[in-house]
């Protein structure tokens, strides 16, 4: 660690081994890094200080991350700002929630992604530009968006439904908004062709939407039904009914994300060569 400089402005440089962070108002937990590397310069203004760095590497056994930002912070009762761009490579998407910033995430985001990835590895980056009073946006005063390709992923989109596996799809949060966008991947086994996974705001939504297509066995399609809310429904008819074939589906679901709304499910499926025995 290298620091130079005067009350007005100055410099640092950053190379360390095993660096642990600790900021308890943006995240839950001390955060553990392999390695960092960067350089920072610090600056006093009439009204303000401003902290940057044109390049902060950070390693850790779950990701690697690439920053640059600027930070300024008033000296009055105005809000402060950060401007952030990054880059990352996520090795295990298991180890998310150790790392989220918890202190500028909406609550239903958070709940969201520390129970949504149950495997995968990714490659994306951020960008964070606004006053962090402002967040998540809602009003256009500032910009929030994570855009990620991942891959291998076990999806838990939500409780009481078979996780989505071996996913790779393009996964896009914008303010308080996340766009899933499935190139292919695997539902009780049945391939999916392509699917979106949609919710317009952790805020003020009440739905989770998925839409997508599949195929496969008509017994897989049973199997995914089984492990849903309808599996009441389902046995009521598979106990009378045996079935046989392929199938190409269509689906439109909304799962809710409050206790007193229903899904609501729409199915469109076409049969190739099905058959059906009462039993």
């Amino acid at each position: 660690l290298y620091i130079k400089g005067t009350e007005q402005q100055g410099d640092i440089q950053l190379r360390a081994q095993k660096l642990t962070f600790t900021a308890p108002n943006l995240f839950r937990e001390p955060l553990f890094f392999k390695q960092a590397l960067g350089a920072f310069h610090w600056q006093q203004a009439t009204d303000n200080w401003t902290l940057s760095s044109p390049l902060l590497t950070l390693n850790s056994t779950a990701f690697n991350t690439d920053n640059t930002f600027k930070l300024t912070i008033p000296k009055n009762d105005q809000a402060i700002d950060l401007s952030l761009r990054s880059n990352f490579a996520i090795h295990d998407a298991t180890q998310t929630p150790h790392y989220l910033p918890v202190g500028v995430i909406d609550d239903a985001l958070v709940e969201w992604l520390d129970n949504a990835f149950l495997a995968g590895h990714a490659n994306g980056g951020i960008l964070f530009h606004g006053a962090l009073n402002d967040y998540p946006f809602t009003q256009p005063k500032g910009v929030f968006e994570i855009l990620f390709d991942a891959h291998d992923v076990t999806l838990h989109y939500a409780a009481d439904w078979p996780q989505l596996e071996a996913l790779k799809a393009e996964v896009r949060f914008f303010a308080e908004s996340l766009e899933v966008t499935v190139h292919q991947g695997l539902a009780k086994q049945a391939n999916i062709q392509q699917a979106k996974v949609t919710i317009d705001s952790f805020t003020f939504s009440d739905y989770l939407n998925i839409q997508g297509t599949a195929n496969g066995e008509l017994a897989q399609a049973i199997q995914f039904l089984r492990h849903s809310p309808f599996h009441e429904e389902l046995n009521t008819v598979t106990e009378l009914l045996d079935g046989q074939g392929l199938l190409d589906v269509n689906i439109d679901l909304k799962i809710p994300l409050a206790d007193d709304l229903i899904t609501k499910i729409n199915i469109l499926a076409v049969t190739q060569n099905a058959t059906l025995h009462i039993l």
